[in-house]
């Protein structure tokens, strides 16, 4: 029997919760102090993106596994992007966790399979718009750009999403949305994200004050690490950048109501 069907419960108590629990990080202790939680946790320390994601994947494609071991996978995956790392990537990880589990619930559960697909809608644009706001912030015009283009590939197919829902599901979606766009207004941005640009890495290996040991399990990816700070635009620049980040992202969905 599919792990999913076993997992059903889980996804009640917290995929499907509504948004406003998410005004504070609610996750609890024994979650936070599970070995696997603390495994990530030390992944996401070294940069691991990678092997962390093909870990929660592998736990994902396991016919017989933990439903507290993906439990734990999961509140690991929106605790990073929402309150801890603040890096959005791990929201974007997020959201292909949803995606799984609304394939695999289809045919056994439509309805909650219809409502994880909402959840993924949500939790894409809020991502989405952490990831932009972060790269509006570097000063360097090439930073991002590989980001850019897997957004824009995604943010199709969402956009489509949001479109064909009713129009009360639309409602709920959209102020779910920008409720914790608002409530994480102040977040720490993940502006490491600022040394993917040109520029930077130019800088960055000119000083050489880099490594480059910081590898996925297959060895397939390697991660510069250094210790030059980012170079980010001005507060009174930022303000006007986000502003129209924001209003951009209002009007996308408002046209598809």
């Amino acid at each position: 029997m599919s792990v999913f069907r076993f997992f059903s419960a889980l996804l009640c108590c917290f995929a499907l919760m509504p948004v406003s629990a998410h005004a504070a990080k609610d996750t609890p202790a024994r979650i936070v102090k599970h070995k696997i939680y603390r495994s990530y946790d030390k992944m996401a320390e070294e940069q691991k993106f990678p092997m962390v994601m093909q870990s929660i994947q592998q736990r994902l494609n396991t016919p017989y596994a933990s439903r507290n071991d993906l439990n734990v996978a999961m509140f690991w995956l929106r605790d990073q992007y929402l309150y801890d790392n603040g890096d959005p990537k791990y929201g974007l990880g997020y959201v292909q966790f949803l995606e799984s589990l609304t394939r695999n619930t289809k045919d056994s559960d439509p309805v909650q399979s219809d409502n994880l697909k909402q959840n993924g809608v949500i939790h894409y644009f809020v991502s989405e718009h952490f990831i932009i706001s972060d790269i509006a912030r570097c000063a360097d015009p090439t930073a991002g750009q590989n980001t850019r283009r897997e957004l824009e590939q995604m943010r199709q197919n969402y956009l489509r999403r949001f479109a064909a829902m009713t129009y009360e599901n639309k409602e709920k979606t959209f102020k779910s949305i920008f409720d914790l766009i608002t409530e994480r207004k102040d977040r720490a941005p993940y502006t490491e994200i600022c040394k993917s640009g040109e520029a930077h890495m130019k800088k960055a290996l000119a000083s050489g004050q880099f490594t480059q040991d910081l590898q996925s399990k297959d060895g397939s990816q390697a991660f510069i690490d250094d210790n030059l700070p980012p170079e980010l635009i001005d507060d009174k620049t930022w303000a006007q950048r986000y502003g129209s980040i924001f209003n951009a992202l209002k009007n996308d969905l408002l046209a598809l109501q």
